[in-house]
């Protein structure tokens, strides 16, 4: 028996672990998902059980719902890619794709008029093909603010106001969550994707304040924060001063906690304001789902997860994928810190939450991550009462799923 065929045999055995008895029912409202048998021939004695091959049936008690990030750009055949990708679903009981928008190398920054239409376009073409076919399909737009400059630059035909960092850096391609344009922008992107009725809209982990490349730490200081800061706290107020008196040494500065506030209170409202624009544009039940990023990155922002759930919240509807994983092999004594990513975020969450984990491989070669990794972690996510694992193997690039 090969490496990967016991791997794949041991995920199935373990995940079934846990009685249905205790079991939280599953909030995952995609395709049903098969109910899986592993029969296995000498497991045991392959794994040092014990000397004696045996024979065991095991019967999976909770569905395993695979999700499929996947590319198909504009620039490409999009009804051959897709035909070729629904293909590939079927042959692998693939039963939901997350369609990429504008993701990595194929990302020149926030959308002109033209790529937005571009992007629409293919997108649409690709999900009716999915959809026709049986697959359920939910859309991955790559960036809200954009999580780094990487040489782009703000799009010639809309104008946004820049992040600033806390040393004055100018951003030249990520956006400020205070900018009224900027909203607007958004807004409107997933009010019209939505209406193609998509299962789920995420919402990127570029959600955020913190790290967008080349900027020192990240934004969050630009003049319109700084104005919305001002009428906190009854004055005028510059950057330096700010920056200073929230890093104080010692005993946190009053303006510390105003000024989280501040950030925080301006995401709130730009959350609200996407649930309201997949709301009004849906044709269906879609729901918001978000991507995060480590939860120290997260508290040094102020962010307070159970009113930004809410707030992205469509009907009680709301899903989450959270930091989990490496993204290359690491040794066995480094998993704890994954198996601590999913038992610390289960907090965070309102019940009723779908939880989605990313199961990483970058870069996309045979030699990143090792298969016994790659089912660990699968594993792991299923013992933590995950209701899908969002696939996240195939390169950016957008090369056919049968390649």
């Amino acid at each position: 028996m090969s490496s990967r065929e016991r791997n794949r045999r041991l995920f199935f055995a373990a995940s079934t672990r846990v009685s249905t008895a205790t079991e939280k029912p599953s909030t995952h409202t995609g395709m049903a998902g098969a109910t899986l048998e592993a029969k296995t021939d000498g497991l045991a004695a392959e794994n040092g059980v014990d000397g004696t091959p045996e024979r065991t049936t095991i019967r999976v008690m909770k569905s395993v719902h695979f999700h499929l990030r996947f590319q198909i750009t504009p620039w490409c055949d999009v009804e051959a890619a897709a035909r070729d990708l629904v293909a590939f679903c079927q042959q692998h009981a693939i039963e939901e794709v997350a369609l990429f928008a504008a993701a990595e190398e194929w990302n020149n920054g926030l959308f002109s008029r033209a790529e937005e239409d571009a992007w629409f376009a293919a997108v649409r073409q690709a999900r009716e093909i999915l959809a026709r076919a049986g697959l359920s399909v939910s859309l991955n737009l790559w960036m809200t603010l954009l999580h780094a400059g990487r040489g782009r630059r703000f799009p010639a035909d809309r104008i946004f106001q820049p992040m600033v960092s806390p040393d004055g850096q100018v951003s030249r391609a990520c956006a400020s969550f205070a900018d009224p344009d900027w909203v607007k922008y958004i807004c409107h992107l997933y009010g019209r994707f939505a209406a193609l009725g998509f299962r789920v809209l995420w919402v990127e982990d570029d959600f955020r304040y913190h790290n967008h490349d080349p900027l020192d730490w990240g934004g969050g200081f630009e003049p319109q924060v700084l104005a919305r800061f001002a009428k906190l706290v009854g004055r005028k107020v510059g950057r330096a001063e700010v920056v200073r008196r929230i890093l104080k040494p010692g005993k946190p500065d009053a303006w510390r906690s105003l000024w989280l506030k501040n950030w925080r209170d301006l995401q709130l409202s730009v959350a609200a304001e996407l649930a309201k624009a997949v709301r009004r544009n849906s044709p269906g039940t879609s729901k918001l789902g978000l991507m995060s990023s480590h939860p120290a990155v997260h508290s040094a922002e102020g962010r307070r997860w159970q009113p930004l759930f809410r707030a992205l919240s469509i009907g009680k509807r709301v899903a989450h994928r959270p930091h989990f994983g490496f993204y290359d092999e690491r040794p066995a004594v480094a998993q704890t810190y994954p198996i601590l990513m999913l038992d610390l975020q289960k907090q965070f969450r309102p019940a009723g939450c779908e939880v989605a984990p990313e199961i990483e491989n970058i870069p996309f070669t045979n030699w990143t991550k090792p298969d016994t990794q790659t089912w660990a972690e699968m594993l792991m996510c299923q013992l933590h009462g995950s209701d899908a694992l969002l696939l996240d193997l195939f390169p950016f690039a957008a090369n056919r799923a049968s390649a």
